[in-house]
């Protein structure tokens, strides 16, 4: 797998090295000569690709063990590039050239490993290390615990001995759920490749999976639906019955309201700090009266608003939202079209529209960033909106209101910028 390499070889080998640009199409195509050739890449020094007269290619790596030309010299066996890409053996070899300055071999790691670890040890690590920082990073948990660790006992599996059948398998019992199970196969994509930097094994099994299409969700409740949402969110109650309600009355994303804490609300006004918005953005989003009688209900417990023991915001979405959805049905009497917490985003951004209110005011509610509102328009125009939005999101819960009592919503007169 390695062995020492003296300084004169390497020399004599670094005065007739071939220096390319190491690509899929080149290593697929490089000829087999007479004798073993290695093409070393021009982006990562050190590492080559290796081809037999066989016509056998494999990556390999040159680094030394510490700092220094007397540091001692390694040259290693990546793996077969029947396994890896260039760029996936570019992202290993930076890892063990880092690695190896700092002291640490990682070949003769790996070789001294033994057990290799388990998919759970690769999930934990992933989870306290790179997810933790993540705007994600809790649909990153979830995803893991619910889909990947808990699927046919997975993380109880090698991760040397996961194949890309599995992950094949994985991907197609989230068929239902396209874009879910499209997430899914990205994270466990993004999870193996974390085990190739380590040594764990060669190749990423997730690698050419292929994804379902995804369709643009275009779901939109109706009048009638929003009127069954509301009264099915008032019987399943605190927590998710009132994260139902906020949903639909601000708009916001599931996160941004689910995730809320007593000290950003100032007054009747959200502020969302910028690390906790989709878009880095710091974001006020004014509370409609109907918005802060459903805060008024709510008794404070803890730090977080919504909260079921005090100490950590909601999640168990499946279970919280199911329960509204069950409700919807009994109160239909039919089985309604499936929603999802970001379709009550679209509902209020189309109830928004039909107010005429402008697409400036609609997208500063929403916090979202489009061609309107970005390049240079986002940096010369400074206006906040805020009065507009307040407007809009009063008119809003006013429609709102109106549908769940079946009433005239009272008039609400919209003052576009600058009249």
């Amino acid at each position: 797998m390695w062995y020492l390499r003296g300084t004169s070889t390497i020399r004599r080998e670094l005065a007739i090295r071939n220096r390319v640009k190491l690509t899929k199409t080149f290593v697929a195509n490089v000829e087999p000569g007479d004798r073993e050739v290695v093409w070393w890449d021009e982006a990562v020094p050190g590492l080559g690709l290796r081809v037999t007269p066989s016509g056998h290619r494999s990556y390999i790596l040159k680094y030394r063990i510490g700092r220094g030309r007397a540091a001692l010299a390694r040259k290693p066996t990546l793996g077969s590039a029947s396994d890896l890409t260039p760029d996936q053996a570019r992202e290993i070899a930076r890892d063990w050239k880092i690695r190896g300055k700092n002291g640490e071999d990682p070949a003769r790691t790996q070789r001294a490993a033994g057990e290799l670890p388990t998919v759970a040890d690769l999930c934990s690590g992933f989870l306290a290390k790179h997810a933790v920082n993540k705007k994600t990073g809790a649909e990153d948990r979830r995803r893991i615990e619910r889909h990947i660790l808990g699927w046919a006992r997975l993380g109880k599996v090698r991760v040397k001995d996961v194949n890309h059948d599995d992950m094949v398998k994985l991907h197609r019992s989230l068929g239902s759920t396209p874009y879910e199970a499209n997430r899914t196969l990205a994270l466990a994509s993004k999870l193996f490749s974390l085990s190739m930097r380590h040594g764990w094994r060669a190749d990423n099994p997730a690698a050419g999976v292929e994804k379902y299409h995804e369709r643009p969700r275009e779901r939109v409740l109706s009048d009638e639906e929003v009127g069954w949402f509301w009264e099915a969110c008032t019987r399943v109650g605190y927590p998710y019955g009132s994260c139902g309600q906020l949903l639909l009355l601000t708009g916001q994303r599931l996160n941004e309201i689910a995730r809320m804490e007593w000290a950003e609300l100032e007054g009747d006004t959200l502020r969302l700090p910028a690390e906790r918005s989709k878009n880095g953005r710091a974001h006020g989003v004014p509370l409609s009266s109907a918005s802060m009688a459903v805060l008024s209900g709510v008794e404070r417990n803890g730090s977080y608003v919504l909260t079921t023991n005090g100490r950590v915001p909601i999640n168990g979405w499946t279970k919280g939202f199911g329960r509204i959805r069950a409700e919807m049905n009994a109160l239909a009497g039919r089985e309604l079209e499936r929603w999802t917490p970001h379709d009550l985003r679209r509902t209020a951004a189309t109830g928004i529209a039909r107010l005429g209110i402008p697409i400036p005011v609609t997208e500063a509610v929403l916090n979202h960033v489009s061609g309107t509102t970005a390049g240079i328009v986002s940096v010369y125009q400074r206006h906040d909106y805020a009065a507009e939005k307040r407007r809009a999101l009063e008119a809003w819960a006013n429609m709102v209101t109106s549908i769940v009592s079946d009433e005239d919503p009272p008039v609400v007169r919209l003052v576009s910028n600058g009249a």
